[in-house]
C-alpha cells in the first residue's frame, strides 16, 4: 500500500491507483472544517480509502432490540415466593377462613398490579435503511431518531475515551430538525456490557449495523479505533476480533513481564539491602519500568490512527 500525501494546503487530492485501496493525508484543513471537527486531531489524520465491500453494498436489514425483561422475571419470582410464604403463614395463624380469603385477595390483586407495572417495555432500539432510533419509555427526553441522510460526513466519527469508570463513546455529528449540527455520543461499553437491550451477540450486531450505516455515507470518514473497538475488519466489514484478542494478549504478557521483573528485582535488592529499603526501592522502580515497557511496545508495534473511508469509484477506475 502506498500512501500518497497531498501538498495542497487548502484541499487534499484523492489519487486512485491499481492497489486494493488508496490512502491520502490531510495536512491542513479549512477554517470551516476546523469548526465542524471541533479542532480534534482526527481531521488531520491520514485517510485510507477502501473499495466498497460487498457487505456495504447490501441494504440494511431492519433490526430491533427490546428492553431485556430478565430483571422483571426475577422480581416476579421473588413476589411469587413472598406471596406463597405469606399464604402459608396466614393459613396457620388465621382461624377464620373468610378473613384469610379477604387478605389473600388483597395480596393477589396487589401482586397482579405490580406485575402489570413491571411488564411494560422499558424501551427499544431499531435500525433500518433510513436511520436508527432509541426510545426510552421511562425517560422520554433520552429519545432520539437520527437519519443517515442527516449525518455530517465532514465530521470524523471516532472513539472518545470516557475514563476508568465511564464508557467509551462512538462520537459523530448529525443535523436535527432545525438544521443545527449536534454531536451524538453512543456509549459503546454500556451497550456491550450493561445494555438492557437484547442478548450481547445481538447488541454487537446492532452496533455493527450502526457502523454500517455510517460507513455507507459518501465521503464519511471513520477512525480506525472504531473498527477495532467493534471487532470489525474495515477491508471486508466482517466481524474479526483478532485485533482485540491481540490487545488482550499483549496486556497479559505485559502484566506477566512486570511481575517477573519485580520478582527478580526484589530478590536482588533484598539480598543487598534491608527489607524495608528493598521494598521502598522496588515500589519506586515499578513506575519507570512500566513506562519503559509501554514505550518499547509502542515502538515495536506502533498503533495506527488512520481514518477509514469507502469509495466505489476505486473499482470503477481500476476496471
Amino acid at each position: 500500500m502506498k500512501k500518497n500525501k497531498s501538498k495542497s494546503k487548502k484541499r487534499s487530492r484523492n489519487r486512485y491507483n491499481d492497489n486494493s485501496h488508496v490512502s491520502f493525508s490531510v495536512d491542513s484543513v479549512s477554517s470551516n472544517r476546523n469548526i465542524t471537527n471541533d479542532n480534534n486531531h482526527y481531521a488531520n489524520v491520514e485517510t485510507i480509502i477502501y473499495p466498497l465491500p460487498n457487505a456495504l453494498k447490501l441494504p440494511i436489514n431492519t433490526i430491533v432490540g427490546y428492553g431485556n425483561q430478565t430483571s422483571v422475571y426475577f422480581i416476579w419470582l421473588f413476589c411469587a415466593l413472598i406471596c406463597a410464604l405469606t399464604s402459608f403463614i396466614l393459613w396457620e395463624v388465621i382461624l377464620e377462613k373468610i378473613l384469610f380469603i379477604a387478605i389473600e385477595t388483597i395480596l393477589l390483586v396487589s401482586f397482579y398490579t405490580l406485575l402489570k407495572r413491571f411488564n411494560k417495555t422499558v424501551g427499544y432500539c431499531s435500525i433500518d435503511n433510513d436511520g436508527f432510533r432509541f426510545i426510552c419509555v421511562p425517560s422520554p427526553k433520552m429519545n432520539v431518531e437520527i437519519l443517515w441522510e442527516n449525518i455530517c460526513p465532514e465530521y470524523v466519527a471516532h472513539i472518545e475515551t470516557g475514563g476508568r469508570y465511564r464508557p467509551d463513546y462512538l462520537v459523530f455529528k448529525y443535523k436535527n430538525t432545525l438544521n443545527e449540527s449536534k454531536k451524538y455520543k453512543l456509549p459503546i461499553e454500556n451497550w456491550i456490557n450493561g445494555s438492557p437491550l437484547s442478548p450481547i451477540e445481538k447488541r454487537k450486531l446492532m452496533l455493527k449495523t450502526i457502523l454500517k450505516g455510517l460507513a455507507r455515507i459518501p465521503n464519511m470518514k471513520i477512525n480506525q479505533h472504531v473498527f477495532t473497538k467493534l471487532d470489525v475488519d474495515p477491508k471486508t466489514f466482517e466481524f474479526s476480533p483478532s485485533k482485540r484478542k491481540s490487545e488482550n494478549m499483549n496486556g497479559i504478557i505485559f502484566t506477566i513481564t512486570i511481575l517477573g521483573i519485580c520478582f527478580m528485582l526484589w530478590v536482588f535488592l533484598s539480598s543487598i539491602l534491608p527489607p524495608s529499603w528493598a521494598l521502598g526501592l522496588l515500589l519506586l522502580s515499578i513506575i519507570p519500568i512500566a513506562i519503559g515497557l509501554i514505550l518499547l511496545i509502542n515502538w515495536l508495534e506502533p498503533e495506527s490512527e488512520n481514518n477509514i473511508s469507502y469509495s466505489d469509484n476505486i473499482n470503477k477506475s481500476s476496471s
